[in-house]
Formats: C-alpha cells, structure tokens, sequence
C-alpha cells in the first residue's frame, strides 16, 4: 500500500468510528435519576411520617392539656362554691338573732354583691378555662394565649373572638424572646412537672399530693393570667379608642395585631372599599385595619392623616382588611349567599331556645302572680305583678332604632359609637347583661314574699325598678350613653363601697380590696363583649348562680322556721296502750340476715353489740330528748345518757355557738363501754351543715362526670386548693361538728381503759367517720398504747375527699381502718 494510501486510511478511521460515551452515559444519568427519585420519595415518606408522629404526640398532649384544664375547672368551681358557703353561713350565724332589720338587710346585701360579683368573675374564669383547653388544639398550640402574654392580640379584642389574626410580621426581639420564655413556662408548668410527679409515684410508692396539687394550682395560675392579659389588652385598646374619639379621630388595629394607628375620621365611601370584601351591605361598626410595622415612618403617617380615608390599593397585595363587627355576628348569612346552603336541624333548635328564653321570664312572673293569688301571699302578688308590667313594656318596646333625642355633635356622635363598641352599651347587650341579676333578685323577692318578709320584698323590689329605669335610660340617653355608663359603673361601685364599709364581712379594707378584685377582670361592668365560649360563661352562670340561690333558700328557711326537738316518737314506751307488737317469722338458719349483720363489737365481760344495736341508737337521736334515757332502758338495761348536746339556737349571749350537731353519749352500767350517737339531716339547719360539708366532694363528682378519675386521682388535690381558699377567710377553720370532736377527744383522754364507739345515719353517719378517722389519725402519731374508736355508720356520704378539705392532711385516710358502713 502506497504511502498517500496509508493517509487517506489514517484520515478516514476517525470518520467511521462510533462515540458510545454518551450512549454509556445515559443509563448512568438514568439511574441516578430513578436514584434521585427513589431517594426523594424516601426522604418523603420519611418526612410524612415524622410529621404524623408529631401529629399524634401533639394529640396526646392536647388531650393531657384538656384533661388538666377540666380538673383545674373543677378547683375553681369549687373554690368559688367554697367561699360563698362561708359568706353566707357567716352571716347567718352573726345576724340570726338581730333586731335591727335595716342592719339585718344591709348585711345580707353586702353578702349578695360580693357572691354574686364572684359568681361572674368564676363563670368567666371558665370560660378561659374552656379558651385555654380549645387553644391548645391549634397547630400553634396555646398562639392566642401567647399571642395575649405578648400583647399581639388587638385585632381578636377588636372583632371580640379569637384566631382572626396571626403573629406580627416582623414579630420583634422582644415578643420573639418573650414568646420563647412563655412557651417555656407553659410546657413545663403543664407537661414537665406532671411527669416528675408520676416518676415519683411510682418510685415511692406513695402519691405526692402536694407535687399533684402544685401541678393543679399552675393550671389555674395559667388560666388567671389568660384572663388577665385579655384584660389588660381590652382596656388599652379602650382607653386608646377613647382618646382617638375623642379628638374625632378613628382608630386602626393592625391585622396582625400588633400595633394601633390614629387617623382622622374619613368616610367610608364605596370607592374606597373593595367590593370582594364586603356585600351590598352597610358597614356599621367596623374596624379599619391595616399591616403595617411598629416602626412606619412619619411619612407615611402624614400622609394616611391627610387623606382620612382607606388606601385605595388591592387588599392583597398590601395585607388591608376589614374586621366588621356586624358581619362577623352575620357570617351565616354571609356563607348562605355565597351559595346554596345545607339543610341545618340546629337551626330549628336554636330558633326554639331562643323563643323560650324570651318567653320564660314572662311565665315565670304569671306564674309567680298565680302563685301569690292561690295561696294569698300579697307580696309574692305584688313583685309578681310589677315584673310582670316590666317585661310586658320590655317586650312592646322589642329592638328600637334608637335615634339621638340630643346634639348631634360630631365628638358625642364617635364617642357614643366608643361606648357601644367597646364597653357594651348598646341596648340589647345591656338587657342581656342585667337579665341574669334581674332573675336571681325575682326569685329571692318570691322567696321573701313566701315568707312574708315585707322589708325585704321591697327590697328586691327597688333594685328591679332601678335595673328597669337603667335600660330605660337607654333610649333617651343617646348620644350621652357612654357617660351615662360610666356614670352608673362608678355609681354602683361607690355604693357597693358604702354598704361594705358599714357591713364588712372581713374587714373594710380587705373588703374594698376583694371588690376591686373582683370588679377589675369585668372592668366595672363596662366590658366588651366576647363571643368566643358565650354559652360556656352562660352555663357556668347558671350553676352557681342556682348553687347561691339554693343556699339563700335554705338560710331564709332557717330563720323562718325556729328550731326545736322533736316532740313526736317512733317507738312505743314501756306501758303505753297504745302500742301494736307484730310477730316475725323464722326466716332460716341466719334469721333471714346478710353475713354483714353477723358483726359483733364488744363491749365487757364477753357481751357484744350487734349492728342493729348501733342502729337503734343511730333511731334514738330522732326522738325527744326526753324520751331517750327511757328508750335506751328499755332496750339496753343499764345503758344511761351521759351526755347530751342540743343546739336549739345558734347563739348563746354574746357568743357563738359554732357547732349545730346534736348528738348523744351513752354509757353501759359498768363505764366500760362509751358510744357516741350522731343525729342526722331533719331541717334546714342539718341541710345548711350537709352543703357545708359535702358540696365540694358534690362539685367535683358533677366533673366525675366529665373526665376519669376527677375524685379518685385529683379529689384530695382539689380538696387542698379549696381549704386554702377557706382558710384566707377563716385562719381557724371553723368545723361545724367542733364541739362533739372535742368532746370525743376529752372522754378518750380521760378514760383510755374504755371501749369507744361512734354511730350515726345520714348526716350524722357521715361526721362519725369523719370524727372517727381523725381521732385514730391523732392517736397514732404517738407513741405507747393506742385508745382505738370504732365508726359504724348508716346510709353515710363517702369521707375520702371531706376528709382532706376539713383536716387537710396529706396522708392516706385512716377510714378503711375505723368505719363500718
């Protein structure tokens, strides 16, 4: 082959040759594709899957949060129930024997304003009890509780409910660092400390009732200061939107909450608001709001004041919105124009409440007139009558379009608008407000009316005719009816002072002191409404609106109806011609008894008493007193009443006779036995003592109800918050079973050698395992030979929780050990 040859095939090798990089590299670009996706995907279900496991962890402690706040719901339910008993058993006991009716009746009112201010503020405090457990279901657990502490919520004040806001954009250092300590604070409050309490259960053994009560309180403290700083952004955004009324400016909320920005009064024409926001409607009441940071430039603020009205820019582009108050009440009706609307069974329902709700306080005073007619009580006939005039001239006036009867000057025309939207003052929400009061002082007027009580009939009269008069005020007040509020705040704060001062339940100044606490969280009665956990409040309201109620029944009936000993027997004397005996068949082997009613006690000398032995002397506590030694003679030769209490009165003098139990001591013929029989419930006076025993165990039961465990876990817990309460009003604390406890300490002291019982039915079951407990609980924190006391009760309530309230102990109860029942 030539040389040229050679060339040509050396140029030509490259031309015929295949490049098969690329066809090499394309399945290794493939692979690490599918490589890539496959890894993607993987890292996707792994990211799903980290999400659904936090999911459900922020469930669970969602749920631990609601569990935590329905408990700390019932100690404050309780506590509140707690304190108006002692207010009320305190005055009864001071002022049962007065002469001076005026006296008489200035005290039971100061009484009344402070339990009744309590009932609001503790039907309020669980409404942010139920705030607070909704609020930690968000995805942001607990933000409008945050967003509160932070003082970032003034748009949720302004459109009076909550989440209608986010976090401010930027949120700053300081909210940002604050945000963080008070998260800290919360999961460590709620969360951290609960798990240190149940490691320590189980490692000890033993339950930690002060670790598990300090959880409770934190609880309640959260709830409070939820209150609280709602509060305190309420009335800074009020002083702020006064202040911008009164110079006839208008106050804008910013979106997002954080900041606030006067500007003048501008129309708000149709121009200037975007038609996508708002219907063909008129906007009442509505609060201009607009993003903006806390830092804007004076720039921009000239130039929002010189144009007075609404940047005229797209909503979305710029974060502008409009929170309406009229329309956040209206946005049912908003969804059903959108579209077509489904059919609602509750509309039915609540169109039906409603109509009873406006039909029941008529009935109720006819019924109350019919009443008074039937049993010819002329004052029941009287009050009847006049709230039956008031609600007729209520209900002919309806809903009124109230027009200005007076100048109609710009500043009174904005600041009449400040008041309806900020304090309250529009008619309606002004009738609802007083509506509640209204109905409790109805019924106390037909209480003392039933009971001929003239005076106080009257009484409750004058203040229905003033809260009538006051919502009258209403429609001739207008453009004054922020003045004429605040009028009437202050008016009934200083004559609240007044009756206080002359009729201190503590001391003046602590008194003035608790009303200002328990006047602040309402600010005065001039609070703007909150729509979020309405029916809540309303409901809690009513429970212990109906618990004062109840207890006002029970004293009054007290006082009219005197206490004296029973005078009829159910037994028959030895001799009396009158007396039937019935013969009883043989029943079997057992006489036809339960293997329980085999239990014997004894006694001396190898005797025993059997149950129905207790039982009969639980009977002989029924019967007149000076009956009782020939009853116990005849049934139990020898036996002999060595003691008896019977406390017919509730004063002695001057002095206080504390302890209203009345109760037996028998002793056998030889002193070697002593049992002590307890009387149980018979009037008023043994009902006034079960509520004051009983009513917080009765409480938290209701709440058994509601969660598990609420007793058995957290009773003496609740139990412990409650006699703290109790004791800031009484250091003593005051036992109404003081005397007979005393009593039985003094006869174990004096006599160890002797064999100790305590019986009782009902009531009087329940105070013999109390005082049966507690005298073993002393006896055995010493050393050397016990003296042991034996409880044996019939139809007796359960101790477990009273017993903790009462004696405040965190020990394990002695009950099990010293009662049969």
């Amino acid at each position: 082959m030539s040389e040229n040859d050679d060339d040509v095939s050396a140029s030509e090798d490259p031309c015929i040759q295949f490049d098969t990089s690329e066809v090499e590299e394309e399945p290794r670009r493939f692979t690490q594709r599918r490589e890539t996706r496959t890894l993607s995907t993987r890292t996707d279900i792994t990211v799903r899957r980290k999400l659904e496991q936090w999911n459900a962890t922020r469930q669970i402690l969602s749920l631990w949060h609601s569990y935590l706040l329905l408990i700390a719901a019932c100690a404050i339910a309780c506590s509140v129930l707690v304190v108006i008993l002692f207010w009320h058993v305190d005055w009864y006991r001071t002022y049962r024997e007065t002469t001076d009716a005026l006296d008489f009746q200035l005290h039971f009112l100061a009484t009344f304003i402070k339990s009744w201010l309590l009932v609001n503020l503790g039907s309020e405090i669980l409404r942010f009890c139920f705030l607070l457990a909704v609020d930690s279901w968000r995805h942001d657990a607990f933000e409008a509780y945050r967003r509160s502490l932070c003082f970032s919520s003034f748009a949720e004040i302004s459109a009076g409910t909550f989440y209608v806001c986010g976090w401010p954009q930027p949120l700053g250092h300081c909210r940002k660092y604050a945000d963080v300590v008070f998260q800290l604070l919360i999961y460590g409050t709620l969360d951290v400390l609960p798990i240190v309490m149940l490691v320590l259960n189980i490692v000890t053994w033993r339950i930690h009732y002060m670790l598990a009560s300090s959880v409770l309180v934190l609880a309640c403290l959260h709830v409070v200061l939820f209150l609280m700083a709602w509060t305190m952004g309420n009335v800074s955004l009020k002083a702020k939107a006064f202040l911008a009324a009164w110079n006839s400016n208008i106050l804008r909320v910013s979106r997002l909450g954080t900041g606030t920005r006067i500007l003048p009064i501008g129309r708000l024409s149709r121009e200037t608001t975007p038609a996508s926001m708002l219907p063909d409607h008129e906007i009442e009441s509505t609060v201009v709001a607009e993003d903006f940071g806390s830092d804007s430039s004076d720039e921009e603020e000239s130039s929002d004041e010189d144009t007075g009205q609404l940047p005229n820019q797209s909503l979305e582009n710029h974060g502008h919105v409009l929170v309406n108050e009229h329309l956040v009440k209206k946005a049912e009706q908003l969804a059903a124009w959108s579209g077509d609307k489904p059919v609602d069974v509750c509309v039915p329902c609540c169109t039906a409440y409603h109509f009873i709700c406006n039909v029941m306080p008529l009935l109720l005073a006819l019924a109350a007139t019919l009443y008074g007619l039937v049993t010819s009580k002329a004052a029941v006939v009287v009050i009847g009558a006049q709230v039956t005039a008031m609600i007729i001239t209520l209900t002919h006036i309806g809903k009124p379009v109230i027009r200005s009867r007076w100048s109609q000057e710009a500043r009174l025309r904005h600041l009449e608008e400040w008041g309806e939207m900020f304090c309250g003052l529009k008619y309606m929400s002004q009738l609802k407000a007083r509506a509640p009061l209204c109905l409790m002082v109805f019924f106390m007027g037909v209480l003392a009316g039933s009971l001929e009580w003239w005076y106080s009939m009257w009484c409750c009269s004058l203040i229905l005719l003033a809260c009538f008069t006051a919502q009258l005020a209403v429609l001739f007040l207008k453009p004054w009816t922020w003045l004429g509020g605040i009028l009437e705040s202050f008016s009934l704060t200083l004559f609240c002072l007044l009756v206080l001062w002359h009729n201190p339940l503590l001391n003046p100044w602590q008194d003035s002191l608790l009303l200002g606490i328990l006047l602040i969280p309402r600010e005065f009665g001039l609070q703007k409404r909150l729509a979020a956990g309405e029916r809540i409040r309303s409901l809690a309201l009513f429970g212990l609106g109906s618990f004062q109620f109840a207890l006002i029944c029970v004293i009054c009936n007290c006082m009219a109806v005197e206490r004296k000993s029973a005078t009829d027997s159910m037994f028959c004397l030895m001799g009396d011609p009158k007396c039937v005996y019935y013969a009883v068949d043989y029943r079997g082997a057992l006489g036809g008894r339960w293997p329980l009613c085999q239990m014997d006690f004894p006694i001396h000398n190898g005797a025993t008493l059997s149950l129905a032995d207790f039982g009969l002397m639980s009977a002989f506590t029924y019967e007149p007193a000076n009956d009782v030694q020939n009853l116990l003679s005849q049934y139990f030769p020898g036996w002999r009443v060595a003691y008896a209490h019977l406390p017919l009165v509730l004063r002695k003098g001057q002095q206080d006779v504390p302890d209203v139990t009345t109760f037996f001591e028998f002793a056998s013929a030889d002193n070697s036995t002593a049992v002590f029989a307890v009387r149980g419930t018979t009037d008023f006076f043994d009902a006034l003592q079960d509520m004051d025993l009983w009513l917080p165990v009765f409480m938290m039961y209701i709440f058994e109800n509601m969660g598990p465990n609420v007793v058995k876990f957290w009773g003496p817990s609740i139990a412990w918050i409650c006699r703290r309460v109790y004791m800031l009003q009484d250091a003593r604390f005051t036992l109404t079973f003081m005397h007979l406890l005393d009593e039985v300490k003094a006869r174990m002291k004096s006599h160890p050698d002797r064999n100790f019982y305590i019986t009782g039915h009902s009531l009087g079951g329940g105070i013999a395992k109390l005082v049966a407990a507690e005298v073993q609980r002393e006896e055995l924190q010493h050393a050397g030979r016990h003296v042991e006391m034996t409880a044996v009760a019939f139809a007796a309530p359960g101790i477990g929780v009273a017993e903790a309230l009462l004696f405040g102990e965190d020990k394990l109860s002695t009950n099990r050990y010293t009662s049969v029942t």
